[in-house]
């Protein structure tokens, strides 16, 4: 992984894929990005292939049945348009966890 934008963008990808574990806890901070990628989701799916959209992030990151290739294999659509997906997915993510844009 190359250096991301944000600093704040390995942590709101480290919660996305623990999203299981942590919407079973009962802390303060695993409710804030419990709700924010719930409310991510659920937008999400107003978007453009929405339903294609949210299938990808639950292959790659809730499920982990499938890595970025085989995904965008199953998909039928490109891994460039995979990670644009999944890389607004995440910033969208940490910004609804509190963390600010630079």
């Amino acid at each position: 992984m190359s250096k991301p934008r944000n600093y704040w963008f390995p942590i709101a990808l480290k919660m996305v894929k623990q999203y299981k574990e942590i919407k079973k806890e009962d802390s303060f901070q695993a409710m804030i990005y419990t709700k924010a990628i719930e409310d991510t989701l659920e937008d999400s799916l107003l978007l453009p292939y929405g339903d294609l959209r949210v299938k990808a992030f639950k292959m790659l990151y809730f499920d982990k049945t499938h890595n970025l290739h085989g995904t965008a294999s199953e998909l039928h659509v490109t891994e460039r348009t995979l990670q644009r997906w999944t890389n607004k997915f995440v910033n969208e993510v940490g910004r609804r966890a509190g963390f600010a844009e630079k």
